[in-house]
Formats: structure tokens, sequence, C-alpha cells
């Protein structure tokens, strides 16, 4: 199984890679997302079904309790993560 990395809290975190998964920091997080038509994909397990973050808002804000996350595209975006 690949080594998986943790989002780190307030630090902006290029995710650069399709497809590559990476665990959220906390259960539930706010966050921020750079291109906001970015597509951001979430599961419940590292090897389970990705599905896309629910509601990115115009200024790129989403909300997800999902434990994993990853760039669903090939175009690279940057994330923000807060805890809630």
């Amino acid at each position: 199984m690949a080594h998986i990395q943790t989002i780190q809290i307030g630090v902006p975190q290029i995710l650069a890679v399709e497809d590559e998964v990476w665990a959220m920091p906390v259960r539930r997080t706010l966050g921020i997302v750079n291109p906001v038509g970015a597509t951001l994909e979430v599961s419940t397990a590292v090897g389970g079904t990705f599905t896309a973050v629910g509601v990115v808002a115009a200024t790129g804000a989403f909300e997800t309790a999902a434990p994993f996350i990853r760039n669903g595209s090939a175009v690279a975006c940057t994330v923000v993560l807060k805890a809630v």
C-alpha cells in the first residue's frame, strides 16, 4: 500500500498529481480550493469509492467530513484547510 501523507491545517498544499490520495488532518474540515473549478473528490477509505466534494462555493470554500481527499483531474490545485 502506498504511503499516505496528511494535509496540514492552515498550510497551502498543492495537489498536483491526479488521483493521489491524501489523509485529512481532522474528521471535519472547512477548506478553500484554488482554482475554484478544481475537481476535488473525497472518500471514507483509501481504496474506496471517491465522489466529488458536495458544494464548492464561488469563493472556492467547501466543507467535508471525509477522511480522505484527492485531486480528481490532471490540473493541479491548491488547498488550505481549517479544523471545524
